[in-house]
């Protein structure tokens, strides 16, 4: 997981760059591998073992992949460092759970 949340991150990073040159990034590859690695964040979800956990995380999955595109509709380099310090905020929750 920790592996989806870096390719995430650096997805953000390089559509934030060119959020301020473009109008709109739905067809960017970069907004295609970040669709990609939600569904994939999505896929990997139990929930037989997790369940509270596992809707909880499906319900943020659900938000970011909204408010993703959201931003690839009307690019804002703000809310997509916004955008990116959420998905920061899980790669850390999820690197603490798997440490222990």
């Amino acid at each position: 997981m920790a592996m989806l949340y870096d390719e995430l991150l650096l997805c953000i990073d390089v559509l934030t760059l060119r959020a301020g040159k473009v109008s709109a990034l739905g067809d960017d590859e970069q907004a295609h591998r970040v669709r990609s690695i939600i569904l994939a964040l999505r896929a990997g979800l139990d929930f037989e073992q997790g369940s509270d956990l596992a809707h909880r995380l499906d319900g943020l999955y659900d938000a970011l992949a909204s408010e993703f595109e959201e931003q690839l509709a009307s690019p804002d380099p703000l809310r997509f460092g916004e955008l990116r310090a959420g998905v920061q905020s899980l790669a850390s929750a999820w690197s603490a759970i798997a440490d222990r």
